[in-house]
């Protein structure tokens, strides 16, 4: 087994740590996330070629861009949720003020 260069191992480590802290907040769960990020880490352990770690790295890195977008996504989503339900919320205490009002406004002959 050869010695791989250090600074390649240093940015190895550094990629998966980086991913290993978005996988937190993962739509499936952080388990999900961090299963498949350590199978997909272990399955290349044994690369010596430093080219080869190169291009493991920027897919790394890829990956971390798409995991970005995606946490965004939903970060988006959720917030559109709680907006809405919060809207919706808001309009029902609304109306249902409004109908207070006007019931208690109707002439006590009518009821």
């Amino acid at each position: 087994m050869s010695v791989v260069n250090p600074s390649l191992r240093h940015q190895v480590i550094r990629i998966y740590k980086e991913l290993l802290f978005l996988g937190r907040d993962y739509p499936q769960g952080y388990d999900y996330f961090r299963t498949r990020l350590h199978k997909a880490f272990s399955s290349q352990k044994d690369l010596t070629d430093e080219e080869k770690i190169q291009q493991g790295i920027k897919r790394a890195e890829f990956v971390k861009k798409g995991t970005q977008i995606i946490l965004q996504l939903n970060g988006t989503l959720r917030t559109d949720i709680k907006t809405r339900n919060r809207s919706i919320v808001s309009t029902d205490i609304q109306v249902i003020q409004n109908l207070e009002y006007f019931v208690h406004r109707i002439p006590s002959d009518i009821t």
